[in-house]
């Protein structure tokens, strides 16, 4: 085994990092898209999206996948996004190459597994909305592949049943039933919402209907520290929290057929898996990089804490001598005429002064300790730089019906019917694919 890198080395491969996040984009870059389409907007979502990392494997695939809620995406920048992975995967092949690539990226970012699937799966979408599904097909070819392969040495296969059911959808578009039947085979393994996929499976042909609810608008990434070397180093301390929970969904018809939904299946565990992903890759490079950000802004905290202590002290020293200032006079003049009373009028109001200035000065020190604290602790805050595909479903809902369906609907929390998202036909094939997306 090779000799990690030297520890200077990692210090200025984390410095030049650190120098290129003010280009990256940010948690709070995302809010107005984000409360967009929660309010179910997905077009004022995409109108008010940032204008950093343009080009970039994140934003193109966020964008794209909003412009799939309500228009045709761009299929040629999602292309170019797989061009572009698949010239910069081959570049990840060693313990080693993870250093060296996080640096040679112009970004500092390698998709996680489902990432990669759903690049592949949102562009055989967009092929099979312009009505291509030759050009559809092929993206599903790819989408099965990294299902199906190694794509991490380091965690094994990876398979889940969510994109299962998705890529099973473009199959049954595509007219693959012997495709889309080993996805519902293998996601009924994975998971028990899917258990009906089973029997439909075993069925030699297709069934008439397949419908698919993308319910959720992404979770949110949280910051909450455990330990204090989590504290410190920003490892081990993100928490993904959905946009939604599990909840009873179903399909309504105009001539009175129900399908019965369930409460779907989380995707929760795609993000978790990546967290478990960057922590194994990049504990030392990330863990190097932050630990200067944490250093610096402890040294900042610790430098304005004795700023604000010098300060305070200052202040109680002015309170004091002006105390004094005023009560000395008042109390000659009052010892020189004999007067107990002016005197202790002088005594009492130097110290009032005085301890009007000393009760200033402490309240200065803890509103300004806890200012200073929350800039502390904003400065760690790993949450705001962590960076991950947005936007996409926190719960996915499948179901295959071989009856005779009239304009399907689903109804909103409010009860409001919303008709498919895609409704995708094929002449060649024998199923009738429904998307529909839900935002809560």
């Amino acid at each position: 085994m090779k000799p990690l890198l030297p520890v200077w080395v990692l210090l200025i491969l984390g410095l030049q990092i650190g120098c290129t996040t003010t280009e990256l984009s940010l948690k709070n870059d995302y809010q107005a898209s984000k409360f967009h389409l929660a309010d179910d907007n997905p077009k004022l979502a995409r109108d008010s999206f940032h204008k950093k990392e343009e080009n970039g494997f994140i934003t193109n695939l966020e964008k794209s996948y909003l412009e799939l809620l309500y228009t045709q995406p761009d299929t040629q920048k999602l292309l170019a996004a797989s061009n572009d992975l698949e010239r910069r995967q081959i570049t990840f092949v060693s313990q080693e190459a993870k250093y060296f690539f996080y640096k040679e990226a112009e970004d500092g970012y390698f998709p996680a597994e489902h990432e990669v699937i759903m690049l592949h799966l949102i562009t055989g979408l967009a092929f099979a909305k312009a009505g291509d599904p030759e050009s559809a097909r092929v993206e599903a070819s790819k989408a099965a592949f990294y299902l199906q392969g190694h794509f991490s040495e380091q965690h094994g296969d990876f398979d889940d049943p969510s994109l299962r059911m998705i890529l099973a959808a473009l199959w049954l578009y595509c007219g693959e039933w012997e495709h889309a039947r080993v996805d519902f085979r293998v996601a009924a393994q994975l998971s028990k919402n899917f258990s009906w996929a089973k029997a439909v499976a075993e069925k030699p042909q297709a069934p008439k209907n397949f419908f698919l609810i993308l319910r959720g608008f992404g979770p949110d990434v949280l910051w909450k520290p455990k330990t204090g070397s989590s504290y410190l180093t920003g490892l081990n301390s993100i928490m993904f929290d959905p946009s939604v929970s599990g909840q009873e969904q179903d399909v309504a018809t105009n001539n009175n057929v129900k399908i019965k939904m369930g409460e779907g299946e989380s995707t929760l565990k795609w993000y978790d898996r990546h967290q478990d992903r960057n922590t194994a890759i990049r504990d030392v490079l990330l863990g190097s990089k932050y630990m200067i950000q944490a250093g610096a802004a402890t040294s900042a905290a610790v430098a304005e804490q004795a700023v604000i202590k010098s300060a305070g002290a200052a202040v109680v020293l002015t309170g004091v001598a002006l105390g004094l200032a005023v009560a000395i006079p008042i109390m000659y003049v009052g010892a020189e005429g004999n007067s107990s009373d002016l005197v202790a009028f002088g005594f009492v109001t130097g110290v009032g002064i005085g301890k009007y200035f000393y009760n200033l000065a402490l309240k200065w020190d803890r509103e300004s300790s806890q200012e200073t604290k929350k800039k502390w602790e904003e400065s760690l805050d790993t949450s705001r730089v962590y960076r991950f595909v947005r936007f996409l479903p926190d719960r996915v809902y499948a179901r295959a019906v071989d009856s005779q369906v009239e304009n399907p609907v689903i109804r909103s929390r409010i009860g409001i019917e919303r008709p498919p998202l895609l409704k995708l036909v094929n002449q060649k094939a024998s199923t009738q694919v429904s998307i529909f997306f839900l935002p809560k």
